[in-house]
């Protein structure tokens, strides 16, 4: 893949975050995440962009409706 793939995959891709105030860290959405994407930082969960590949598993499994769909 050259670079123009790459950026032009990552501007398509779906992006996700955690509403820190909804999230009680139960780590549901780490657990689910096949990339190893999801951290806990002080008992809550912080998805890291740069190693999310979007797939949604996250917002699928999370119980409080903590995680948003950012971007289409």
């Amino acid at each position: 893949m050259n670079l123009d793939e790459y950026f032009a995959k990552q501007e398509k891709k779906d992006t996700y975050m955690v509403e820190s105030q909804y999230c009680v860290g139960c780590g549901r959405c780490k657990m689910s995440c096949p990339e190893n994407a999801i951290k806990k930082i002080n008992g809550i969960s912080f998805i890291q962009q740069d190693v999310c590949m979007g797939c949604g598993r996250c917002i699928e499994v999370c119980p409080h409706g903590a995680i948003v769909k950012t971007k289409a």
